[in-house]
């Protein structure tokens, strides 16, 4: 007669057979048959794989370059209620997403962007993190650089693109790296802005593994 404390060492026989006869079941040309048909659909006439995920990394970019413009206007221009913009700013980086989904969506319906490349990269421009970051590293860059562009004839938006630009490559690459792990993941912001396969990021590609037969897991697993 068994006992209880024989109980656990016979569930892990029962799975380790469970898991060797499920392998034995697995022929080579079912194993090939996934492969290949993964290989279709990523040698199609688009890899779109390679469409998702420049789509992510061209929004996050954008957002990055948005964050610069902010920044340094909050950095180096001078105008009414700076303080104010940049409080206002910093208190809005913890309000959640999902307060603003709604109301996000509608902004973007009314512009005419949903279902469109700009409703992925358009609202999020104004990241208030990014904002803050760049802000930061204005304030320690020297105003000696633009103040010798200035004499050379550029304007503020000239300075900016010409001087004070190019000297923001490591903040613009670590924006640019930290959003894409913060957004990679989204779904539910791309599942209601865009429904056209072009647009699609690769979370909504994933998923679409799940929900279009037969089950694709080679490229499941891959993603």
């Amino acid at each position: 007669m068994l006992s209880y404390s024989s109980l656990p060492t016979l569930l892990v026989i029962n799975t380790i057979m469970g898991l060797a006869e499920g392998a034995a079941n697995i022929s080579l040309a079912s194993m090939v048959a996934d492969c290949v048909e993964y290989g279709e659909w990523k040698t199609g006439k688009r890899s779109e794989g390679m469409i998702f995920s420049s789509n992510i990394f061209k929004t996050k970019l954008a957002s990055a370059i948005g964050g610069a413009l902010c920044g340094y206007a909050l950095a180096r221009l001078k105008f009414p209620g700076k303080n104010f913009i940049l409080s206002a700013i910093i208190a809005l980086y913890i309000v959640p997403f999902e307060t603003v989904v709604l109301p996000l969506y509608l902004v973007s319906n009314t512009l005419k962007i949903t279902n469109t490349f700009f409703a992925l990269f358009v609202p999020f421009i104004g990241n208030c993190f990014n904002i803050f970051l760049f802000r930061q590293f204005f304030m320690s860059l020297p105003k000696e650089l633009e103040e010798a562009a200035s004499i050379d004839g550029c304007g503020v938006f000239g300075t900016f693109v010409r001087v004070v630009l190019p000297n923001t490559k490591p903040v613009i690459a670590t924006a640019t790296v930290l959003t894409i792990v913060t957004h990679w993941s989204d779904f539910m912001w791309p599942l209601m802005a865009v429904t056209s396969p072009k647009q699609k990021t690769i979370q909504l590609a994933i998923q679409g593994f799940f929900t279009d037969p037969p089950v694709r897991y080679a490229p499941i697993m891959a993603a």
